[in-house]
Order: structure tokens, then sequence, then C-alpha cells
């Protein structure tokens, strides 16, 4: 009897064993999968020839929409030359390196007091103008054109920190 009973045991442990292997490897690895098909959301396809396109988490979006919807109010906000909501978009103090005003905006009145000094007929086509596949993201951000315009998350908001215009 105690012979029938420890095998009987044995068994039970060793298909205890293979449930937690399994459910071990369910919990570690699935998270790295899902983390996996998360980045691949993350990825705008651009047309520079990079098959591996602009990867947004790598510039520290949480998701694609989270820079979209954001692309979409600065683009519409620049095609409008509206100031208020532009001043919206910005990160201050603001990095600006305008020909006519090389220094930092401190906040949203001072912006829209200089609006012409700092947004430029040019800067204001580029934005509009922008072709989402056409952009470029390292860890600095997001870059628009040639760098005359750079996204970044700050605090969890995504705002412009930086212009340049000539």
């Amino acid at each position: 009897m105690k012979k029938e009973i420890w095998k009987y045991l044995t068994k039970v442990n060793k298909l205890q064993s293979i449930f937690k292997i399994i459910l071990l490897t369910i919990l570690f690895i699935n998270p790295i999968l899902i983390a996996d098909d998360q980045s691949n959301d993350l990825r705008i396809s651009t047309s520079d020839n990079n098959s591996s396109g602009c990867d947004l988490a790598v510039a520290g979006f949480d998701t694609k929409e989270q820079f979209l919807s954001f692309f979409e109010k600065l683009k519409k906000a620049a095609s409008q030359k509206d100031k208020k909501a532009l001043s919206e978009l910005m990160h201050y103090p603001l990095n600006t390196f305008a020909k006519n005003y090389p220094k930092s905006i401190k906040n949203k009145k001072i912006f829209i007091k200089d609006f012409d000094k700092v947004m430029s007929t040019k800067l204001l086509d580029l934005i509009q103008n922008q072709e989402v596949e056409k952009i470029f993201c390292k860890s600095d951000g997001v870059m628009l054109g040639n760098g005359e315009v750079w996204i970044n998350v700050y605090k969890k908001q995504v705002l412009v920190t930086t212009l340049t215009s000539n």
C-alpha cells in the first residue's frame, strides 16, 4: 500500500512540476512577446528606404495614436496660423533658434506676442506640409523637416520642445 501511495505522489509531483514550468514560461515569456507587439505598434513606416521606420517608443511615446493625435493638432494649428492653439502645443521654456530671435521663450504669453519672429511662414509651411512618412525618430524625440521642429514627450504630455527658423 505504501509503495502504491508513493508511486501516486511521485506522478502527481511530476505533473505539478511540469505544470509549474508551463505556468512560469507563460508568465515570463508572454510579457516579452506582448512588449514586442506593442513596440511594433509604435512604428511609423517612413519613406527613407529604412525598413524599420520610425520607432516612436524610442522617442518616448506610449502609443502611435498619442503622436498622431498631436501631429494632426500641430498641423491644423499651423495651417490656420492659430497663435493660441500653437502656444498650447509648446513646452516652456521653448528653445528657439530663429535668425532674428535666438533665445528661449519663457511662456505662452511671450510666444503669442513674438509669434511672427518665431514662426516664419517657411516654418508654418513646413509643419502643415510635413508627411508622417517623412518624420525621423530617435531618443531625443521626433524631428520634422531637417530639424526645424522637435517634438518630445514631457511628463506624459506631447509638446514641441525646439523650433529652428531662418
